[in-house]
């Protein structure tokens, strides 16, 4: 896993780095931030075929840790296709996930396919 930070040719080890820990993926940066229970994953960028199974794998991973609840904030999503949104359907579905704060191309994603399984969310 790895970070990066200022210009996409800097690279850093997620190793020298302890909580938030931070994973970049193709366009999607993610933090994820873990307190009592709770775990916070913040994603910023591209929500697609290449960014869904690494929010996948890493909300799969902190359910199987034994955390209570995962939130998802959405709200530095720049982008969000098909893929992203049918994730985001699956991911609302569970008891223990929560999504918050929808950017705007989520919500403006949201309002032209009508994914009502997500307009009651933030």
């Amino acid at each position: 896993m790895s970070i990066e930070t200022g210009s996409r040719s800097t690279m850093r080890s997620a190793s020298a780095w302890s909580r938030p820990r931070w994973s970049a993926v193709g366009h999607a940066f993610t933090s994820v931030a873990c307190d009592h229970g709770v775990t916070t994953i913040a994603l910023d960028g591209e929500l697609d075929p290449a960014t869904v199974p690494v929010l996948i794998s890493t909300v799969a991973d902190r359910l199987q840790d034994g955390q209570e609840r995962v939130v998802i904030d959405l709200g530095g999503v720049t982008f969000i296709d098909c893929a992203g949104l049918r994730a985001l359907e699956l991911l609302a579905g569970l008891p223990s996930v929560h999504l918050i704060r929808f950017s705007t191309a989520v919500r403006r994603l949201v309002g032209i396919v009508g994914a009502h399984t997500l307009e009651g969310a933030s």
